[in-house]
């Protein structure tokens, strides 16, 4: 594989936060099938999103990550609720080194 070729691929997404037309943004949701297939990750840009608030975000997770397990998992979700998918999970082999 080329240099080239091992770039992530980045996604235009401006035709959903300008109002373009409905046809390029099914251009774009193709393009996003292609990246995740492909390269499984690609970068978005013209998303919308201020500098300011993913730079804020990104602190807040290195927050939350240098916090203790125990607080850690404070944010995990019920079993079986229905947001079971979502908050913090560890599993075994990362305690143990097992899996």
């Amino acid at each position: 594989m080329s240099m080239a070729m091992a770039c992530a691929p980045n996604i235009d997404l401006s035709a959903f936060t300008e109002g373009d037309s409905d046809g390029n943004k099914k251009t774009i949701v193709d393009m996003v099938g292609q990246a995740c297939s492909e390269y499984g990750f690609f970068q978005i840009i013209n998303h919308g999103i201020p500098l300011s608030l993913m730079r804020q975000a990104l602190e807040m997770s290195k927050t939350f990550f240098d916090y203790p397990l125990e607080e850690k998992l404070k944010c995990s979700p019920i079993q079986d609720s229905p947001l079971a998918a979502a908050g913090f999970h560890i599993r075994e082999k990362h305690l143990t080194g097992k899996e």
